[in-house]
């Protein structure tokens, strides 16, 4: 009797580690297969190419300036580019629309890596390539938190020099609200006078100015503002200074000149969310090498990287996901953009390739779309020299929608292919402690079935290392795995228990099953679509009208609030400190009213407290306080009686302070 009560609590502590350890491993799973790098390192470098239109390229780079504001009221001199001199267009952002990224996805062709969130969305957590590396030569001046994401860990070919970080909050109301941008402008036109003669001659040279003006500026006084419209002139006139300087200089007419923003900006001042003035924002190229026409032409943000190295002729960023923009270069070179696309076309199909790799299935059979691409490269590599070019850069333009369409489906299939193993590993646990809470042990236990089952597990466990031994993809021979336990728990419990559930007879029965997987399907929907989960939450209220016919009016308005939440809109020029101060009170005076135990209602106004003070900003809640409170809510709800009303207050206070912080942290 004792052996067995052992066994019993044995089995018990087994079976609560496995469920702790599942839920972490799927809530790290969740976090690697949505948040996980795209880069891959180590890929070839496309070749340089010859006889580039020019030999060296200024970028300008004005942080926070939305194009409403810039085509309102457009600078003198970049209006005179725009209509006289060169090209221009709206640059599309795509959230977030945060310097890094948006300087990222400028200088190396690739949008917000999603890892960065493991670095709190501060860095690129992962190496990449960018214009810079590839160039000759670069130098590169403004603020520390952009001009150090490139010459970390540079090779020698790139030179960077920032003003202090503490410049960066400057008082705008003393007179300083051009001093990050003079600075930079001083320090080219000093580096012009004294270092510049040293490569006069040299070709695939960058020279990056990054002005934070008018960022801060429009975070300080709005984007409206006067003074932001005297920061873009000033920004302007100094552009101008700069580019005579630079013609002069050096008198070849090889130079061309960029200037772009990395995003927009809110009327209240904010960034970072998908509204247009976010994501519109001013293009203009001129210079060498650079068409003339007097008509928006629109471009990507990513797409400014491979214009960048064709116009001075440096190999592509291994990484770049955009495409050549060629209707801005001068057409009558049109031999040069043919082999400038190719070019692209060649570095995109290294990256689906390599991204098939990461597949790990037989490799020896290549998938249709890289047959397709390699034949197409290598049929416009013979051709090039003597076929007709305007067909090959409509064949060569087909051929890179293609590979940007290819890219795409290697990565949504792996990402997918990782999603199903995370699912089945969750369905299998749930089913598992389905059989746990209803099942009782079977009177009879078919001991071969058992043994055929863990026979044909570990078959399955051994094909997996030996299919993926040569696999550098560790990932999937990790999911693969945890799919294969979860299911053969499953069957060991089918085997070994057999289901006792007593159902009550409810005549709402199926609607109440159904009534669950609507919202389920509603919740699924919702992370897309917000305003769905209003519809979920009226649909609540429905059901509960039908299933309890004396329901209290209290939960109706509750719920009817509830649904109003997710039509609010989701950014606004002041944070709704008011409402959650509100529903803190609403919480506490819950509290209060229905926790008996002075023990935890104390420690749950305690929490409460701490959570309006930092919410306040009486207390920095970044810290360990947040990251305190957070990671214990889950221990603390286990201090609830096990009775499903008390449990149900635990748990609803732990996920009303948990959400809280997450959102805080975030």
């Amino acid at each position: 009797m004792y052996n067995k009560k052992f066994n019993i609590i044995n089995n018990n502590y087994l079976f609560i580690i496995w469920g702790l350890t599942m839920h972490l491993i799927f809530l790290w799973g969740t976090l690697d297969i949505n948040f996980h790098s795209p880069i891959i390192q180590e890929l070839p470098n496309v070749s340089i190419l010859k006889n580039p239109p020019a030999k060296r390229l200024v970028l300008f780079i004005a942080d926070g300036l939305r194009f409403r504001t810039f085509i309102e009221t457009p600078p003198k001199f970049l209006k005179h580019v725009m209509t006289n001199k060169g090209a221009w267009g709206i640059s599309h952002t795509r959230v977030p629309t945060e310097s890094r990224p948006g300087i990222v996805a400028i200088c190396a062709g690739l949008y917000e890596d999603p890892s960065a969130i493991f670095k709190g969305w501060k860095e690129n957590p992962v190496d990449f390539d960018s214009i810079f590396n590839q160039s000759y030569l670069s130098w590169a001046w403004g603020s520390p938190d952009i001009i150090s994401i490139f010459t970390k860990g540079i090779k020698g070919n790139i030179y960077g020099d920032s003003y202090p970080s503490e410049w960066q909050n400057f008082d705008i109301i003393h007179g300083k609200i051009w001093r990050l941008d003079s600075w930079v402008f001083d320090k080219y036109i000093e580096w012009l006078r004294e270092d510049a003669y040293k490569i006069k001659n040299a070709e695939r040279i960058i020279l990056f100015l990054h002005l934070l003006g008018c960022d801060t500026t429009g975070h300080a006084v709005k984007p409206y503002s006067k003074e932001y419209i005297a920061n873009m002139n000033y920004v302007d006139r100094k552009i101008k200074e700069v580019v005579q300087l630079t013609e002069n200089f050096f008198g070849d007419n090889s130079t061309a000149y960029i200037f772009t923003s990395d995003h927009g900006m809110t009327d209240w001042g904010s960034h970072g969310s998908g509204s247009t003035d976010e994501t519109e924002t001013p293009f203009i190229v001129w210079g060498a090498g650079i068409n003339t026409f007097n008509f928006r032409q629109n471009i990507e943000q990513i797409d400014i990287t491979p214009l960048i190295s064709t116009l001075i002729g440096a190999p592509i960023p291994i990484n770049n996901e955009g495409v050549l923009p060629w209707q801005y270069l001068n057409v009558t070179d049109l031999k040069y953009i043919n082999y400038a696309l190719l070019n692209n076309l060649k570095q995109l199909t290294y990256q689906v390739k390599a991204n098939h790799k990461m597949n790990c299935e037989d490799n020896e059979y290549a998938d249709w779309r890289e047959i397709e691409l390699d034949n197409k490269i290598i049929t416009l590599d013979k051709d090039l020299e003597t076929a007709d070019l305007n067909e090959r850069l409509k064949e060569i333009i087909n051929s890179i929608k293609l590979a940007k369409k290819s890219l795409l489906y290697f990565r949504q299939y792996q990402r997918t292919r990782f999603l199903l193993y995370l699912s089945i590993m969750w369905l299998g646990w749930i089913i598992s402690l389905f059989f746990k809470i209803t099942g009782v042990n079977r009177p009879v236990i078919h001991s071969f079935i058992l043994l055929i089952t863990n026979i044909v597990f570990l078959i399955s466990i051994i094909t997996i290392f030996i299919m993926y031994k040569d696999c550098n993809n560790w990932r999937l021979s990790y999911y693969t795995f945890l799919a294969i336990v979860s299911l053969w728990l499953v069957i060991r419990n089918a085997i070994i228990y057999t289901i006792k559930l007593k159902i009550c007879n409810n005549k709402y029965y199926w609607t109440l099953i159904a009534e669950i997987i609507f919202l389920l399907v509603i919740m699924f929907i919702g992370l897309t679509y917000r305003s769905v989960l209003s519809i979920g939450m009226l649909s609540i209220i429905l059901t509960q009208k039908i299933v309890l016919k004396n329901t209290k009016n209290l939960f109706f308005w509750t719920a009817l609030s509830l649904a109003v939440f997710p039509l609010l809109p989701v950014v606004e020029p002041y944070p709704r400190i008011y409402i959650v101060i509100l529903s803190m009170c609403i919480v506490t005076i819950i509290i209060i009213l229905k926790i008996q135990s002075k023990y935890r209602k104390a420690i749950e106004i305690f929490r409460l407290t701490i959570t309006g003070l930092i919410y306040l900003e009486f207390i920095d809640g970044r810290n360990w306080i947040s990251w305190t409170i957070l990671l214990t809510t889950p221990l603390y709800i286990c201090i609830y009686p096990i009775q499903s009303k008390e449990r149900m207050q635990g748990i609803m206070l732990g996920f009303f302070l948990s959400i809280y912080f997450i959102i805080y942290i975030l």
